[in-house]
């Protein structure tokens, strides 16, 4: 009988032991950052919150489009051909495309901006 009971323990805790395991790896999984790239035509910038806004065209549908918010990171490349821009040189209109990654609590930051008219 007590060997009955000690490897139900010793189950109960190898069983114990793995669903801990699997459940730190995958939540560790859904902590990596996503990145992404867009392009798209500026419509708003916000100096103070460091964010812009971008119309991006629907791929299935060019009749539609949709907006996406970015704050822009403190390390930001911000590039016009060969000129390194800063926020306050965007403009309204100027067409971008962004590269940024999605953090832990679902923002956009971007890390790399280039200007192509």
């Amino acid at each position: 009988m007590k060997k009955v009971l000690r490897f139900a323990v010793m189950m109960l805790l190898v069983f114990g032991f793995a669903a801990v395991t699997v459940t730190a790896f995958a939540q560790g999984e859904a902590v990596k950052a996503q990145v992404a790239s867009v392009t798209g035509e500026l419509t708003a910038v916000d100096a103070v919150t460091s964010s812009l806004t971008i119309k991006v065209a629907d791929d299935k549908d060019a009749t539609k489009s949709s907006s996406l918010v970015v704050t822009v990171a403190p390390t930001a490349k911000i590039a016009k051909g060969e000129t390194v821009e800063t926020i306050a040189d965007l403009k309204a209109g100027n067409k971008l495309t962004v590269t940024y990654t999605v953090n832990e609590a679902g923002n956009k930051i971007a890390d790399s901006i280039t200007v192509n008219g």
